[in-house]
């Protein structure tokens, strides 16, 4: 192949479709260029290949994104393999492309946490739907944080639990959330809540970490069903006689 041009498709007088194709000095075509694509990314940098195996771009760069947007033809249906990932491209990037592809599906949590003088505690679950729970996830720490702390811990947690295309929605007891929810606007949203049933889970959680002075952390392979107990009713009942605030914010 000595040169590099673009062979164009019309119907009815109108442009519908130009690809690149290679030719010779003799004037032989090869098949289309961008056919077959594969980015090979290593610690050493990157090559996009073809069907054909032909070399159409290398460089040092090994940022996954940085080389794909400095791509100056268009890439379809484009393999990649990486040391960590071998799929399509489109794959990676709802599975790595944070702030590159749309936020639609809502994730949901709960959270409980309370302050003493000298600790903090933190539960987290993350709900599955029809009741049931994917992850249980419980915080400790040796020393005292306000409520505005506390949401942005827990709000700092979740978001590296999510993937590009999801964003969550959490209901947490024992926090304040007027200026978390700014920082993770489109993300996370956080609801400041009093204690109600849905939050027993958590409730438990927070109390084992309390006691234990340990994190634990658990994602269960199959979300597991919890059935609420009433262990925490007259909690829950003086929870409604009051409004949310108050505490260290």
């Amino acid at each position: 192949m000595d040169c590099i041009c673009s062979e164009n498709t019309y119907w009815q007088g109108n442009l519908i479709e130009s690809a690149l194709i290679g030719e010779s000095k003799s004037g032989a075509r090869t098949a289309r260029i961008l056919t077959g694509l594969k980015l090979t990314i290593t610690k050493d940098g990157f090559k996009l290949t073809n069907t054909n195996n032909a070399t159409l771009r290398q460089g040092t760069e090994t940022n996954v994104f940085a080389v794909f947007d400095s791509m100056a033809f268009p890439c379809d249906n484009l393999r990649l393999s990486t040391q960590e990932f071998s799929g399509t491209f489109e794959d990676y990037e709802l599975a790595h492309g944070h702030g590159r592809v749309e936020r639609s599906k809502v994730v949901k949590f709960t959270a409980f946490t309370e302050t003493t003088k000298s600790a903090t505690s933190i539960g987290i679950t993350r709900l599955a739907g029809g009741g049931k729970t994917k992850a249980i996830f419980a915080f400790y720490y040796d020393y005292a944080m306000s409520r505005r702390e506390k949401a942005k811990v827990i709000a700092d947690f979740v978001y590296t639990l999510l993937r590009p295309k999801e964003r969550a929605s959490i209901t947490a007891v024992g926090v304040t959330v007027d200026k978390i929810n700014g920082l993770y606007a489109g993300i996370i949203r956080t609801y400041g809540d009093a204690y109600k049933p849905k939050h027993e889970e958590a409730r438990l959680l927070y109390g084992d970490a309390m006691e234990s002075g340990q994190s634990i952390a658990e994602v269960f392979e199959t979300a597991m069903e919890y059935k609420t107990q009433g262990l925490f009713e007259d909690e829950a009942a003086a929870a409604r006689q009051t409004t949310e605030g108050g505490g260290q914010e």
